[in-house]
């Protein structure tokens, strides 16, 4: 034990009070502070004297010892300095300082501890809290002070039970110990039916790794023993071996965060799988060490995963042939629909078409993409389902989008004579980073259905700039908050059926009304907004009509970034510039005949092959300037020949159009680089392929209007009849004679690519080509000869 250093404890001398106070906040501030300091440090005492022989094994006991001891020890700080000094007519089993000190005192003592084993282990306490002193900023006469204040705290604890001790008779504390055992041997009773009753096989192991002790259940499941309790009441040791057991804690590491395994164990009952745990004793004082091995039966769960698992290989089998099954429908309905649509297409180009010719195409044309229309959306939701729907976004010109996806619906409100207006604020940005072909399917979805339910009224494209946009973007761009809005005038949805209508193939209503569509529309705007991060809402009242709404936050671009290839006008008669060889691979006869028909209409020459070996061959004798190629070919496909292609150094940077009619190899093309410069989906959409065309042979199209034609300079025959031609800058007679020569032939192609000529000759011509221009839509032949024929005496 620790001497006192304090004055009043040295042989012979007076007892004093020091003779400066300080204030006592301090030493609180310190004391409550330092919990987990001070219960290691009696902890640490405590085993160095052999005391935790007869403590508790758990931390929080020790704890809570500290905690009694400190909460007396800051109220009483706050008492004045006076109070803190013995008397002798003081009543120690009744000071308040003391009153925790005589608590723990009887209960140890029904535990059987002697009077002097509990008051030399509070000595100890007593020398951790002065210990502590030593980590507190004080002076030394401050520390003096603090000390004097510890030992009287300590004082009137050991004055207190020891005072309750000596008052109490052995009888008495016979009796405290028969209750306490009764109470204890209850406790344990209690916790032994709890460790036999557990559904968990529970084994005490020591720290040779010796079975200590095992419950009911794992007796009953990997030895022979029979009833529960027998190794406790029966006191039969245990000499069993569980080879298993021995392995694992040999492997056991207590620091790994997750120490559980699953093993397939030898029981009574046969082999059974069991979740394996294990952890060390919780024994600070450590009097009771090894460890605690749980095993849980988990056979049922593991069958049931086998189960489930066989069950997921089977849907995802099921599911792989459903992907493919789609994928070779969506190839052969495509296939046919390219062909239909294709030469759809190129008929409606006919000059001499009587109108009722060009409502048949129309309808032609109509059916066509409808079908068309229903593969995508069931190809869609196969998408969604499997978890493969990607956005593509890119810089897109907003209001260019928007306006154009109106002029598209436009005439199926003007067949059911319904308004459509489209509502846009002023504040939106020009340019957005958004994905166009998506968010044109959702605004196209909602504005066929606002149409299609709408008998007479309005349909309105709203897109608001919200009040809280203008937020900055991680990567330091602009974010703009945009509502997205369409609302009609139809029959409305009732409350019951707009919880279903974001169902797959749910349609709404009156059932006894038949409407178009697959009812999946909405179930695919609404994934491809919530891909865009927002929500599609809706609000509706019957008889008076919907409006569907969704937000979203679109980061701003230049305009300049914008790289539109704008689509060239339907009537395309030709190019400028040298004549392009095209190679045109596809092993379907209708669709190489589609394009070759297109092609040369165009005045391109056009080379075809009917797969990829062949396209090889004719590659490398013709030197084309363009290869459009199908993918999916026998002998060699379209992958095959562009990487064969992209092998030869002549063919390096040649420009190369993919089309497929297969969806999964747009998301190839989309995904990953095979050597293609541009990828088109069956059906050919011709303004698009026009485009791509464009776009890769660096040309100009020749068209039925002059794509870059001066307004200023367009002037009908009146004007240009009293006009003075002297204002015009015409060309020297050398550079009319290609346009005559056509003009005596009636070749009015050559007659547009010669006037295409002159406007980039010089740009002072415009004006009088675009006057021959006009004449030439008109095929106003003569006018054309007199025009030159002034030309040339002006000259």
């Amino acid at each position: 034990m620790s001497d006192r250093t304090s004055s009043e404890e040295r042989s012979g001398r007076e007892v004093t009070q020091p003779s400066t106070l300080y204030p006592l906040d301090p030493l609180g501030a310190l004391v409550a502070s330092h919990e987990d300091w001070l219960m290691s440090r009696i902890l640490y005492y405590a085993k160095a004297q052999h005391y935790t022989a007869y403590t508790s094994t758990l931390a929080e006991a020790w704890r809570a010892s500290i905690c009694g001891l400190s909460d007396p020890l800051l109220t009483a700080l706050k008492q004045p300095p006076e109070t803190w000094e013995l008397s002798p007519e003081m009543d120690f089993t009744q000071d308040a300082i003391a009153a925790f000190g005589i608590l723990e005192a009887k209960r140890h003592r029904t535990r059987g501890i002697t009077l002097p084993l509990f008051l030399s282990l509070m000595k100890y306490y007593r020398q951790a809290y002065l210990d502590l002193l030593h980590l507190g900023d004080f002076s030394p006469q401050q520390s003096e002070y603090y000390t004097h204040i510890l030992h009287r705290f300590f004082d009137r604890i050991e004055l207190g039970f020891c005072q309750e001790w000596s008052n109490h008779s052995e009888n008495e504390q016979l009796g405290e110990l028969q209750t306490k055992n009764r109470s204890l041997t209850n406790e344990k009773n209690k916790y032994l039916t709890i460790f036999e009753s557990l559904n968990e096989a529970v084994f005490f192991l020591d720290e040779q790794h010796n079975l200590v002790n095992i419950n009911e259940i794992a007796a009953q499941t990997f030895t022979s023993l029979k009833g529960s309790g027998k190794l406790y009441y029966a006191g039969q040791s245990l000499t069993l071996k569980l080879p298993w057991l021995s392995r694992y804690i040999k492997t056991f590491d207590p620091s790994r965060e997750n120490s559980e395994i699953e093993k397939y164990l030898p029981t009574n009952q046969g082999r059974r799988w069991f979740e394996i745990k294990a952890k060390p004793m919780l024994d600070v004082s450590e009097k009771f060490t090894g460890f605690v091995v749980i095993c849980a039966d988990i056979t049922h769960r593991k069958l049931a995963e086998a189960t489930l698992k066989e069950a997921r290989k089977q849907a995802e089998q099921a599911n792989q042939a459903k992907s493919v099954f789609l994928a070779t429908m969506s190839h052969e309905l495509r296939t046919p629909l390219n062909g239909i649509l294709g030469y759809t297409q190129l008929l409606k180009r006919c000059p001499n078409l009587t109108p009722k010719q060009q409502e048949e195409l129309n309808i032609i044309q109509q059916c066509g993409y409808h079908l068309l229309n229903l593969i995508n959306e069931v190809l869609d939701l196969s998408k969604i389902e499997s978890d493969k729907l990607e956005l593509y976004p890119r810089p897109v010109h907003l209001p260019s989008l928007l306006e154009g996806l109106v002029a598209i619906i436009q005439p199926k409100a003007e067949q059911k004579d319904i308004d459509l207006i489209l509502d846009l604020d002023p504040r939106l940005p020009l340019g957005v980073y958004v994905d166009e072909k998506r968010l044109k399917q959702v605004l196209m979805n909602l504005l066929n259905n606002a149409i299609k339910f709408t008998k007479v009224g309005t349909v309105t494209l709203s897109v608001q700039h919200l009040p809280y946009s203008l937020k900055k973007h991680p990567n330091l761009s602009v974010l703009h908050s945009i509502r997205l809005t369409v609302k009609d005038t139809g029959i409305g949805i009732s409350n019951a059926d707009i919880e279903h209508i974001f169902l797959p193939f749910e349609q709404v209503g009156d059932t006894s009304a038949h409407y178009e569509g697959t009812g999946l529309g909405l179930t695919i705007s609404q994934e491809l907004v919530k891909l865009m991060g927002s929500q599609l809402n809706v609000r509706s009242e019957q008889g008076q009509g919907s409006e569907f709404w969704f937000d979203l936050d679109l980061s701003e671009v230049g305009v300049e970034s914008i790289s539109e290839i704008s689509k060239p006008a339907e009537q395309i008669i030709g190019y400028t510039g040298r004549k392009q060889k095209i190679l045109v691979i596809d092993d379907r006869l209708e669709n190489r005949s589609l394009l070759i028909s297109l092609l040369e209409n165009l005045d391109f020459i056009v080379y075809s092959a009917t797969n990829g070996q062949e396209g090889l061959e004719q590659a490398i004798n013709n030197l084309p300037d363009l290869v459009i190629t199908d993918i999916k070919m026998p002998v060699m496909d379209g992958f095959s020949l562009t990487r064969n292609l992209r092998n030869l150094p002549q063919f390096k940077s040649l420009p190369i159009l993919a089309i497929s009619a297969s969806f999964s190899d747009l998301e190839k093309f989309e995904r990953s680089d095979f050597g293609y410069n541009e990828f088109i989906g069956k059906p050919i959409d011709l303004p698009e392929f026009f485009a791509k065309l464009q776009k890769l042979l660096h040309i100009s199209w020749l068209t039925a209007r002059p794509p870059d034609s001066d307004p200023s300079g367009v002037e009908d025959s009146a004007l240009c009849e009293s006009a003075s031609h002297s204002t015009w800058k015409l060309p020297p007679p050398e550079e009319l004679l290609g346009i005559k020569q056509a003009l005596e032939i009636g070749d009015f192609k050559t007659i547009f690519q010669e006037i295409d000529r002159l406007k980039k000759l010089d740009h002072l011509y415009l004006k009088f080509a675009n006057r021959l221009w006009d004449l030439g839509q008109e095929f106003a032949d003569q006018e054309i000869f007199d025009l030159i024929e002034l030309a040339e005496q002006t000259d």
